[in-house]
């Protein structure tokens, strides 16, 4: 054992190894009146607890046009996302299951001739749990995504969730990717 070190420095090392980071990206087009256009990303480090992965990170707005000059966005909108991993398997399944929080902001405050206006829930919250609702678990309140992984390479999965509702009234594209960053 005194080759090794002390048993709590070992342990801290592979803890230190079971670190990812998963990073997200959105894309959303919402047709009504006025045709609006998000971009929002972001990131989450995950570490690993006695129990479980989870960590806490944000998202940003990075961009919002509409077909109104007038309309506008006030960014940054930065909201917090927690993101958990039940379960990871890349020998035999293939899998990494993970929990997310948040895909927008739960308030986005909008700018027009008329002043500005909150909107909560936010538009891409909305959006999101209408586009997404097979992974959408309401009771928790969080989203539920299944990504494919592979061992022996930095990013340990990745996939992009898109689907167009109502003839296009809301396309809706998120990526997840999980990276493992070893600390």
């Amino acid at each position: 054992a005194q080759l090794l070190g002390s048993t709590d420095n070992a342990i801290q090392r592979i803890m230190n190894a079971m670190h990812f980071t998963a990073y997200f990206d959105t894309a959303a087009r919402l047709s009504g009146h006025n045709i609006l256009t998000y971009h929002l990303n972001g990131d989450v480090s995950i570490d690993r607890t006695e129990n479980n992965w989870a960590g806490e990170g944000t998202g940003d707005y990075q961009s919002f046009t509409c077909t109104d000059p007038e309309i506008t966005m006030i960014l940054p909108n930065p909201f917090p996302v927690l993101v958990g991993i039940e379960d990871v398997d890349v020998c035999v399944e293939g899998k990494a299951r993970l929990t997310v929080s948040a895909i927008g902001a739960d308030v986005e405050i909008y700018k027009g001739p008329d002043g500005t206006a909150p909107s909560s829930p936010g538009e891409i919250q909305a959006a999101a749990e209408i586009a997404l609702a097979a992974q959408w678990d309401a009771a928790k309140g969080y989203y539920r995504f299944e990504l494919p992984v592979s061992n022996n390479d930095p990013e340990t999965g990745r996939k992009t969730f898109s689907n167009s509702i109502a003839g296009g009234a809301i396309d809706f594209q998120y990526e997840l990717k999980l990276m493992h960053t070893p600390k």
